[in-house]
C-alpha cells in the first residue's frame, strides 16, 4: 500500500496493483532501457544514533567496517563503526517520519512475522522487569 495526497492534503491509503513480470524480471511494458538509477548518493547504515535540539534533530547512520591491527595489518579481533550520513530534520519532520515507519514496520510484519533485534529484545526485557 502506498500513500496519495488528496486535493485537502489529506492522506488515503491505496492498494498497489502488482504488474505482471517479464523474464528479464522487470514489469510487462519496461525494458532495460528504459529504467535508470536516481543520480544520489546511497549511504547504508546499521545502526542510528538520534540527537536533537529544540529546533533540529540529526540521525546520525553507522555502518561496521573491517579493521587492522596498526601495527602488524594483521584482521582485528573487533571491528569500527564509523558515521556514514547524517540526516538534519525538523521536530515536524522526524515525527511525519516516526509514523510513516512505523506504519512501514507493522506493514512487514504483518507479512514476514515479527522483527527481532538487539535492540528490541533489550527494549523487552526492560518492559518485562519493569513489570514485576
Amino acid at each position: 500500500m502506498g500513500l496519495v495526497m488528496a486535493k485537502k492534503k489529506t492522506a488515503r491509503a491505496v492498494k498497489s496493483v502488482a504488474p505482471k513480470i517479464q523474464e528479464n524480471g522487470l514489469p510487462e511494458g519496461l525494458a532495460p532501457e528504459d529504467i535508470k538509477p536516481i543520480d544520489v548518493p546511497m549511504f547504508g547504515g546499521s545502526g542510528v544514533t538520534v540527537q536533537g535540539t529544540g529546533n533540529d534533530f540529526s540521525l546520525i547512520f553507522t555502518r561496521v567496517r573491517p579493521a587492522i591491527l596498526a601495527k602488524t595489518g594483521q584482521p582485528a579481533p573487533v571491528a569500527l563503526s564509523e558515521p556514514a550520513v547524517i540526516i538534519n530534520v525538523s521536530p515536524q519532520t522526524l515525527k511525519d517520519l516516526s509514523i510513516v515507519l512505523a506504519e512501514q514496520v507493522a506493514g512487514h510484519e504483518k507479512l514476514f512475522g515479527p522483527i527481532v533485534s538487539p535492540f528490541t529484545r533489550g527494549r523487552e526485557a526492560v518492559k518485562t522487569k519493569t513489570k514485576h
